[in-house]
């Protein structure tokens, strides 16, 4: 459980650091007459909304997938259901 949350801070991380890199140099210039600003606040709010419901998604995903019986879900009715 501890690696799977371990890969989702790290891919969603990454991507909001990709996303957070590429929109800093677009966030200094002006867009036809709308100039356009970056907000730290507004960047590590969502960063850290977008973090924490990855992380609760994954949470409720791996308690799911915990709770199916692997010999079930492999033979009898749980194949092809």
């Amino acid at each position: 459980m501890s690696s799977l949350l371990i890969q989702v801070i790290v891919i969603i991380g990454l991507g909001l650091l990709i996303g957070t890199l590429l929109y800093f140099p677009v966030s200094q210039q002006d867009l036809g007459g709308i100039a356009l600003s970056f907000e730290t606040t507004a960047v590590v709010f969502w960063s850290v909304l977008l973090l924490s419901l990855g992380v609760l998604s994954s949470l409720f995903a791996a308690r799911r997938v915990l709770q199916i019986d692997p010999i079930e879900a492999t033979t009898g009715q749980g194949v092809g259901s």
